[in-house]
């Protein structure tokens, strides 16, 4: 595992393992380019490597 996603209702984030720890690689407040963050928003997990 190298990257985590993190998520609230209204912050986006993630964290990046450095090998010693996790470091916030990006966080994104309200929009993320046109999608609005919301309580309602559905997450899915993929290995897109």
């Amino acid at each position: 595992m190298s990257d985590v996603f993190i998520r609230s209702a209204e912050y986006a984030g993630l964290l990046t393992y450095n090998g010693s720890g996790f470091q916030a690689n990006s966080v994104q407040f309200d929009r993320i380019d046109g999608w609005n963050l919301g309580d309602g928003d559905q997450h899915f997990v993929g290995d897109f490597n």
